[in-house]
């Protein structure tokens, strides 16, 4: 048989698969093909000859179930990666988060000067507005990249990475300690930015400056009118029934002996309630996973699992966070832009402290604008 011929009988087999097959056994037709075309003649002569039926057999049985329930996998297979783009998209935008924060390091020390932005209480807006931030520079394939090298090999949950919303003072604190938010510290190692932490905030100071000349011109017109009450803050600790640590000193110090041990007898029952109903969470989820998961060795097999499960979701999240980084692409390319959110408590406390700010201004016999 020919070249000619040879490329006829696979087309035939082609025809016969994209059309008259559809939702039949194809097994056979394939059987033939692998048996009769003389293309994989020299491949099957390189290995034993009485492996080669059984593997015709069962190579066309496997062809046939790829072939016929393809949309099935292929749907299958897209379900499971849209599963974690919310994730990735919100790990998208942490990238403009830290340039974000870093420009405020910038701008409070007066290095840098950005188009919108007259105080630090507009980095709040910015913050709710990351994606519509005017002053960012657009998000590089080179900052996804260093993203994914972030999650590789990360064992928790991003919720767990100390992203939650917080003063940009307590989170510079806590990145002076080695704590707060995990991108940002790895960020900072990889880039040299932790540099930026040490810079001064000369902005922040002058405005809690004006806002205390606002703030005392106000409790003196309290006085003045007998209004006044002097507000005592409270600096003690918060005491936290969910903390654990508090709640076994309380019940130490406060209970007998045996409801002390009852407690602590309550207290391992239910972390290891809990623990075992996150496990089993989990397994009923990894059940459903058709790839294998490697588990790290750990004193608690539960915990490995939780840990392995959890790498295993930031390695997907990571997969998909490339095809969000191209759908941005796409929508700067073609000048599609993305919507401000709302939101009117921010919007009147940037009034009220601008406001402050300039009220102390003038106070301070100074012109009502925000150069200084």
């Amino acid at each position: 048989m020919d070249e000619d011929e040879n490329q006829s009988l696979s087309d035939k087999l082609k025809q016969n698969l994209g059309k008259g097959h559809q939702g039949k056994n194809l097994s056979k037709d394939i059987q033939k093909d692998l048996e009769e075309n003389p293309r994989y003649k020299a491949y099957f002569e390189q290995h034993n000859s009485s492996s080669i039926k059984f593997f015709i057999e069962r190579y066309a049985q496997i062809k046939n179930d790829y072939i016929q329930f393809s949309e099935r996998y292929r749907a299958d297979a897209e379900s499971k990666a849209l599963a974690y783009r919310p994730q990735a998209e919100e790990c998208l935008w942490d990238i403009q988060l830290k340039k974000l924060f870093d420009l405020q390091c910038q701008w409070r020390a007066e290095q840098v000067v950005l188009e919108g932005v007259t105080s630090t209480i507009d980095f709040r807006w910015w913050k709710k507005n990351i994606k519509t931030c005017p002053f960012l520079d657009p998000i590089t394939s080179e900052e996804v990249d260093l993203y994914v090298q972030f999650l590789d090999g990360r064992t928790t949950k991003r919720k767990a990475w100390g992203m939650e919303w917080k003063y940009f003072e307590e989170i510079k604190e806590d990145l002076l300690q080695e704590k707060g938010p995990a991108w940002f510290r790895f960020h900072n190692d990889l880039t040299g930015r932790h540099s930026l932490l040490h810079l001064p905030d000369i902005r922040g100071d002058k405005e809690e400056h004006y806002r205390n000349v606002y703030f005392n011109h106000q409790k003196q017109q309290q006085i003045a009118d007998g209004t006044y009450k002097e507000y005592e803050m409270d600096e003690k600790p918060d005491l936290d029934v969910s903390n654990p640590a508090q709640v076994k000193a309380f019940v130490k110090q406060f209970e007998s002996q045996v409801d002390y041990e009852r407690y602590l007898n309550y207290a391992n029952a239910k972390n290891a309630d809990d623990l075992t109903d996150m496990v089993n969470h989990y397994i009923q989820f990894m059940h459903t996973i058709k790839e294998p998961i490697p588990i790290a060795a750990h004193s608690d097999w539960r915990v490995g699992v939780i840990k392995a499960l959890e790498a295993y979701e930031n390695r997907k999240i990571a997969q998909v966070l490339h095809h969000v980084f191209e759908d941005y692409q796409f929508k700067l390319e073609m000048g599609i832009g993305y919507e401000m959110v709302e939101d009117k408590s921010i919007e009147h406390l940037i009034d009220m402290v601008k406001t402050q700010i300039l009220t102390g201004r003038e106070l301070s016999g100074e012109p009502r604008d925000f150069n200084f």
